[in-house]
């Protein structure tokens, strides 16, 4: 072969063919060699982690970084769905197949809650899939632990999707991975509800220690309450806000669990909490879970009953089936219940299971007097009470002004005991005595229906004029009426409605100072109280509830 290059030439040539290779190189490195390189070690990295079904385009790639695009991960149900993806690695890691950091952008990750169940989609097969693998394995050293060959993986940009019964709810989300720190994955997350909400910790590769902190402003119980729906699968009316952290420690199939509650109005039902702050320690797992709940003045109401500053500090020695430790106490600063409101009261409990709730005291002062409970119990499943109240010391003028509707006062001392018989529908009083101290008075404003009844009694009389002056006499008492004898027996009458015999003896302290010893008989005391407490409403609202589906 003859040689038409003279040697110069031929070594330009061979420098400029270099100079020509070099590019074409890059750019077939840059379009075919390391998106081909990246494939392999992202598949090599996700293999390791369980993950399978990988659809993927690299867009672009370096010996140092690259960028993935249309990403999705599993191919059953809805799958994990990324928009674009960062790779960060060294050319070594890269012809080992192994990334240094993964940063995903426009993830979003589905979980479902339903029919008592959670999930998430493509991760829960992953989890599955890993767990069967590990179960296969004959004897697995027990130092062992599955890692991931990825030192960072960060979440930017993305969405959780949680699909509920209700409809699907997203939330922008962030969050960060630095895995295999010392043995331990370590996690932020950062999602943004109406203001952000937290989890950061630790994670054991093998989830046998779990240290995770969560916390976060203004919650929407709303939107708590339609996740846990799917879990308890009947509804729950909750709406709303509350402050919350929580600290969550497992090891070795046990843990403890710590959260404080801060509500802000927040409502179940017709049961709200407007405020307080609630704290809660519990033990989970193991052969005894238990709890303590402490409650710092909360405000509690519930349709016409509303309680102001409850303080407890509660023991259930097990969660499974709750039940308390015995002699727990609340107190309450104040509780209303329509027009009547009573102060500095104390409820003395054990509950043995939720079917079934012992009060063994309760003391409340009301009307410048006060008022206890004999023990009792009752389930608070199927609420149905019998008890009787000791009244003492009730000041018949505070009582006269809630119940006298405007028509009659009065002053003295009550004392005596009330029978009362409470179902989901009604309030039942039963037979039972009160009897004033002496030297009482009593005043009736509204004397025109008195002043008819009387009228008509004198009527019948055979000197009608003696008797109509009796009838002065008696009214005149009875606008400025001091008694020595104030009784009320309360007996069930035929139809079964309550009456009130009333025994009242004394004179007037005006006038003619008639003297007078009569005897009452009055019904619809229920009615009455019903209408004062409002009492009705209340209970039928609690039985429509108790009965719904």
């Amino acid at each position: 072969m003859v040689n038409i290059l003279p040697p110069m030439n031929r070594k330009r040539w061979i420098i400029l063919a270099l100079l020509a290779i070099v590019p074409i190189a890059c750019v077939l490195g840059y379009y075919l060699i390391f998106p081909r390189l990246v494939k392999i070690a992202v598949k090599h990295t996700l293999a390791g982690a369980g993950i399978e079904y990988v659809t993927l385009d690299v867009s672009n790639a370096s010996p140092w970084r690259a960028h993935l695009a249309n990403i999705t991960v599993g191919r059953d149900g809805v799958p994990i769905e990324i928009k674009n993806v960062g790779l960060y690695y060294t050319p070594q890691e890269l012809f080992a197949g192994n990334l240094n950091a993964i940063v995903l952008k426009g993830v979003t990750v589905a979980v479902t809650v339903k029919d008592g169940k959670i999930d998430f989609g493509p991760i829960t097969t992953i989890l599955q899939r890993r767990a069967r693998a590990a179960t296969r394995e004959a004897t697995p050293p027990p130092t062992t632990s599955v890692t991931l060959p990825v030192d960072h993986i960060a979440l930017r940009d993305s969405t959780l999707l949680i699909n509920t019964p209700k409809g699907p709810l997203t939330w922008p989300m962030n969050a960060q991975l630095l895995v295999n720190r010392d043995n331990k994955y370590a996690l932020n997350l950062t999602l943004r509800t109406l203001a952000e909400f937290t989890i950061s910790g630790t994670i054991d590769p093998n989830g046998e220690v779990i240290d995770l902190t969560a916390g976060g402003e203004k919650i929407r119980a709303e939107l708590l309450g339609q996740i846990l729906e799917g879990l308890v699968q009947k509804p729950l009316p909750l709406s709303g806000t509350f402050d919350g952290d929580s600290h969550l420690h497992w090891q070795n199939g046990a843990g403890t669990l710590s959260a404080t509650i801060k509500p802000n109005d927040l409502a179940y039902a017709n049961l709200g909490l407007a405020s307080g702050v609630l704290k809660v320690d519990t033990t989970l797992g193991g052969p005894a879970p238990a709890a303590k709940l402490a409650i710092s003045d909360a405000q509690v109401q519930a349709a016409e009953i509303k309680a102001d500053g409850v303080n407890a500090n509660l023991t259930f020695p097990s969660l499974s089936p709750i039940a308390s430790a015995p002699q727990q106490l609340i107190k309450i600063d104040k509780l209303s219940i329509g027009q009547v409101n009573m102060t500095s009261g104390t409820i003395q409990f054990e509950m043995k299971s939720p079917q079934s709730l012992r009060i063994d005291a309760t003391h409340w002062d009301v009307f410048g007097g006060s008022f206890s409970a004999q023990p009792f119990e009752f389930n608070p499943t199927d609420p149905r009470v019998r008890v009787t109240l000791s009244v003492a010391n009730i000041d018949l003028k505070q009582l006269l002004d809630i119940f006298g509707q405007g028509k009659v006062t009065g002053s003295g001392k009550l004392t005596g005991q009330l029978p009362l018989t409470i179902t989901p529908g009604d309030v039942q009083i039963g037979q039972g005595a009160l009897l004033a101290t002496q030297n009482g008075q009593i005043v009736v404003k509204d004397l025109s229906v008195l002043a008819a009844s009387l009228g008509e009694t004198a009527a019948k009389e055979k000197n009608p004029s003696s008797a109509d002056q009796v009838r002065r006499n008696i009214i005149e008492a009875l606008s400025d009426f001091q008694y020595d004898q104030l009784k009320a027996d309360l007996e069930q009458g035929p139809d079964g409605k309550l009456i009130a015999n009333v025994h009242l003896g004394g004179k007037g302290r005006t006038g003619a100072q008639q003297a007078i010893s009569i005897n009452l008989h009055i019904r619809g005391i229920e009615d009455m109280l019903r209408v004062v407490l409002q009492l009705r409403s209340r209970l039928n609202a609690a039985a429509t509830r108790r009965i719904s589906p």
